[in-house]
């Protein structure tokens, strides 16, 4: 269980990281 909880949190800060990223990129892009 506490496993799945820090996959889970590590996905969660994952795709985190690449929606900052794509925002600084849209933003790069204007």
């Amino acid at each position: 269980m506490l496993n799945r909880d820090k996959y889970v949190a590590d996905n969660s800060f994952l795709q985190l990281i690449v929606f900052v990223a794509n925002k600084s990129d849209d933003v790069a892009d204007r």
